[in-house]
């Protein structure tokens, strides 16, 4: 092998690395996007459930007023009917 040979075949040595290196930049970038798309993903995850528990304590409460509400409604429309029962006789 000639100088000039090993002179070429250096240079493009170097070429191949400068592009590995350059590959490797714009994967360690692409791993961080997804590291902290996946926190923020995660950390909305959160947010929704904290918020969501709230309303599922409300919707509780809201449904027990309900079933209070129709029980009072029915004792009130059988309290009324038992009076006109009674004012007929």
């Amino acid at each position: 092998m000639t100088v000039f040979e090993i002179f070429v075949l250096g240079f493009f040595f170097l070429i191949f690395c400068f592009f590995i290196w350059i590959e490797y930049i714009k994967y360690q970038r692409q791993l961080q996007y997804l590291k902290e798309a996946k926190d923020k993903s995660l950390m909305t995850m959160e947010e929704y459930n904290k918020s969501n528990q709230t309303d599922v304590g409300r919707v509780g409460k809201e449904m027990h007023q309900r079933i209070k509400k129709s029980q009072l409604e029915d004792d009130l429309r059988d309290a009324y009917n038992a009076s006109i029962l009674k004012d007929d006789d």
